[in-house]
């Protein structure tokens, strides 16, 4: 199933689009996509065997979803290029595409924070996995509606920093506050993932 995902949206659009897929916000939804993939991932990590080391398991589900996005992004550089060749390679503005990928990552690391702290609060990982997937579900259905039909102002400052002069401002904007987030719903998962080990050593 991943393999055919990254075979349509990874090579089949982005070739089909040439250079249009070096829009911006084409970069940006690629490079976050990382949260897409991590909701039964974090789930089995954070609730399989040894129950320890929460933070540990917490770099290892954001790695994993970072490195996803950058995947898509890379795999989509290459069929775009592979269309286009001309002997030399075609690249987004290299400021944008530095900043898309590290906000993918601050996407990532709060998504897996996210996810962790759900699973936690499940009996059992089936339970966790599909009540990771709901979330997700339920976001995407309502980030579409906000795109679609919310306020246009959020989405107007998004669009007009998403270029070399204003992603610093969207790093700060974004950035740190998904990275303030993640570390708070870490702290809440760590603690949660303390009481379920203690809880298993006394049965």
């Amino acid at each position: 199933m991943f393999l055919a995902f990254l075979m349509l949206i990874g090579v089949y659009f982005p070739r089909s689009m040439g250079l249009g897929f070096f829009d911006p916000h084409l970069t940006l939804a690629y490079a976050c996509c990382g949260p897409f993939f991590q909701a039964s991932v974090v789930a089995a990590s954070v609730l399989t065997e040894p129950r320890t080391h929460f933070a540990e398991k917490l770099a290892a589900s954001t790695l994993f979803g970072w490195f996803t996005g950058i995947l898509f992004v890379v795999t989509g550089l290459i069929a775009v290029n592979s269309k286009i060749w001309r002997g030399i390679v075609a690249l987004p503005d290299t400021t944008v595409l530095v900043g898309c990928i590290i906000l993918g990552l601050c996407v990532s690391l709060f998504a897996a924070a996210l996810y962790g702290v759900l699973a936690l609060r499940q009996d059992n990982l089936e339970d966790a996995k599909k009540i990771n997937r709901r979330f997700l579900f339920v976001t995407m259905i309502l980030l579409v509606l906000a795109t679609q039909n919310g306020p246009t102002g959020w989405r107007d400052q998004i669009s007009e920093r998403l270029n070399s002069d204003g992603m610093p401002f969207l790093l700060a904007a974004l950035g740190v506050p998904l990275l303030l987030l993640s570390v708070a719903l870490a702290k809440i998962g760590a603690s949660k993932h303390r009481d379920s080990r203690s809880k298993l050593e006394m049965t």
